[in-house]
């Protein structure tokens, strides 16, 4: 790569996440397109997660334990290990990450600390413990300019020292995008034996992601009676709580049966082929009432769908008129219309796909990332 150096620092990725998604996904990918820009990569996760099975299957050298806990009370070998492989850069990504990699750079201060806020975090951390731990950060990232105004006022760091910098994701498997037939076969893996348009929703199951608000937009979509034929479909899963019993998974089944969309939408689960599953939709519709960045909707305008976005957090970052939609989260009326006037005008579906996918390959690509983080981690 055109920024691979002989002076590539060497670095740790920190992610001690029990959970999957955005956040969990993005330290390998980085840790992968860092490889390829001549950095040597390491990580350290908890053993038998799916965010240390991300570090092993991009083959990054990996350091386990089995909690934080166990980390922090190991600290002296993990900081053999980082000597042994001459380690000057620490990333974390999780605000409990911190803690570890704080008392990393306290017992060895020439390691450069930095952390990524993939939350958005609002809650103020200028206590003493918080003050103690920030000074050992030598930058903050806001993943987009909505987070950015929040860490601000939020972390006691002087405003030089944060910085925004949008996430990148692979583009690799959205170069080349399927074509009809391919389509039909990965609804068919999908277990959806549909021709008509397909409306997605995808991510966690989560009452912030908007499923409940989709539901209720395509219910009143079905009352508009339209001659195209549709079918909506939930890409991704539930978990902790709102996997449970009665928990918000179950609530939102059951609120599609009430509203009798039972034979017009399905869910199809977590998904290992996310790429594939998006470029056989039509639309993704995507009314979460807040996101730090947005990670579906870049990968679903990646994938060349029509996007449908909530104008709230991150997303009006990344969708204008000329990619995609914008409308209120709370308004399923509204959210039925634009789904309602793309579904009747292919012309216009297509083309926001197409301006979509071309936004994201030249703005949002992981090398892209990398190329105007690594002076920051170069920077002395």
């Amino acid at each position: 790569m055109s920024t691979a150096l002989t002076s590539a620092p060497t670095v740790m990725q920190l992610c001690y996440s029990k959970s999957w998604g955005g956040l969990e996904m993005y330290p390998s990918q980085l840790a992968a397109a860092l490889s390829r820009h001549g950095c040597q990569v390491h990580a350290t996760a908890i053993s038998g997660t799916r965010v240390a099975e991300s570090f092993n299957q991009a083959g990054i050298p990996l350091i386990a334990f089995d909690s934080l806990n166990r980390a922090m009370f190991s600290v002296n070998s993990l900081l053999r290990y980082i000597r042994e492989h001459q380690i000057t850069v620490l990333h974390a990504h999780k605000s409990s990450d911190m803690r570890l990699g704080a008392l990393l750079v306290h017992l060895a201060p020439d390691l450069k600390l930095f952390f990524t806020d993939h939350m958005g975090v609002a809650m103020p951390k200028k206590d003493w413990f918080h003050r103690w731990l920030y000074r050992k950060v030598t930058r903050l990232f806001s993943i987009s300019q909505a987070t950015h105004a929040l860490n601000l006022k939020a972390f006691p760091l002087q405003p030089e020292r944060i910085t925004p910098l949008y996430n990148g994701i692979d583009l690799n498997p959205y170069q080349n995008l399927l074509t009809i037939q391919e389509k039909q076969k990965a609804r068919l893996a999908m277990g959806l034996n549909t021709q008509g348009l397909l409306i997605g929703i995808p991510g966690r199951i989560n009452p912030g992601k908007g499923q409940m608000q989709w539901v209720q937009a395509l219910a009143r979509l079905s009352q508009k009676r339209l001659n195209e034929d549709w079918h909506g479909v939930v890409i991704g899963e539930a978990a902790d709580r709102d996997a449970e019993p009665g928990g918000f998974k179950d609530q939102l089944i059951e609120r599609v049966k009430t509203l009798g969309l039972s034979e017009h939408i399905s869910f199809v689960g977590f998904r290992t082929d996310m790429p594939r599953c998006l470029q056989a939709l039509d639309i993704a519709a995507i009314p979460s009432a807040y996101e730090s960045f947005g990670l579906s909707v870049v990968e679903s305008m990646a994938a060349g769908c029509a996007v449908i976005g909530a104008n709230s957090g991150a997303i009006p970052e990344l969708i204008n008129p000329d990619v995609g939609v914008l409308v209120d989260p709370d308004d399923s009326e509204a959210f039925a219309t634009s789904l309602a006037l793309l579904i009747q005008n292919p012309t216009r579906r297509t083309a926001l796909g197409d301006k979509a996918h071309q936004y994201v390959l030249e703005r949002f690509g992981m090398d892209t990332h990398v190329e105007k983080l690594l002076p920051y981690y170069r920077d002395t």
